[in-house]
């Protein structure tokens, strides 16, 4: 993958003219002959000067000053919550399905199931990012993984709906961390991007490693099944609230 990235997909325009290589004239007159542009007018010297102010290195304090502070708190916690109801569902899911009163055999059913779906939903994320903004495709997946939690571990009685419902939440579940990757870069500009974005990747394993950690925990406090899928719902909803007050600060390359 490595290399048919670095073969096939173009350095992206921003980037070429925050850093501005040696490379960038000829690179930026490659991509504009692929999308149809004018060449002659695709070189460094035709784009906006403002963005050389940028090219200095990026430093993690970046992500805290000004409009940024917001953004990256705001990207944090949906990173947080999407990335530790990801991991609670799948690592717990057939565990807590045979303390429902299912089999051993039937909660790696489920589990099957979770993965099943999961095949499928960052793709189906794609497809649905392209007809709408990905904001607003992952807080509609979001607030469906929501409802599918909490209507999946209601139908534990019946093995052949919970399977059903166990696609459905894998589904969705997965179409929600494709989300993620497709909303964070966009709040950032070009010489913050790695940094923005790895950091939140490093709050959301944050989430991940806490999951099964806190479902032991909860467990053992005396939790019921559906308290802690309901309460993991309620997480996911919340990062749909976010994600919706993260859509109406301007993308960093509209916000000037």
């Amino acid at each position: 993958m490595i290399v048919a990235l670095v073969v096939i997909v173009p350095e992206s325009v921003q980037f070429l003219a925050t850093k501005r290589p040696a490379s960038a004239d000829r690179t930026l007159r490659r991509i504009a002959r692929r999308v149809g542009f004018d060449p002659e007018r695709a070189g460094l010297a035709h784009l906006d000067g403002s963005a050389a102010g940028e090219a200095s290195a990026s430093r993690l304090g970046d992500l805290f000053r000004g409009r940024m502070l917001l953004v990256t708190i705001l990207v944090w916690i949906v990173f947080f919550a999407v990335m530790f109801g990801f991991y609670f569902v799948n690592s717990w899911t057939p565990r807590l399905m045979i303390e429902a009163g299912m089999t051993a055999e039937q909660g790696v059913t489920i589990g099957m199931a979770l993965a099943v779906g999961g095949a499928v939903g960052s793709v189906l994320y794609g497809v649905v990012a392209v007809r709408m903004t990905q904001e607003r495709a992952l807080v509609a997946f979001l607030v469906l993984t929501a409802v599918s939690i909490v209507v999946f571990v209601l139908s534990t009685a019946v093995l052949a709906v919970a399977f059903v419902l166990g696609v459905l939440t894998g589904l969705l579940v997965n179409g929600c961390i494709a989300g993620l990757y497709a909303v964070a870069p966009a709040r950032y500009g070009a010489a913050t991007r790695a940094t923005g974005v790895g950091a939140a990747l490093a709050v959301g394993r944050i989430g991940a490693i806490f999951a099964p950690i806190a479902g032991g925990a909860l467990l053992d406090a005396g939790w019921t099944t559906f308290a802690l899928y309901g309460s993991t719902a309620a997480l996911l909803a919340v990062g749909a609230v976010v994600t919706i007050l993260l859509a109406r600060i301007p993308a960093a390359a509209d916000a000037g």
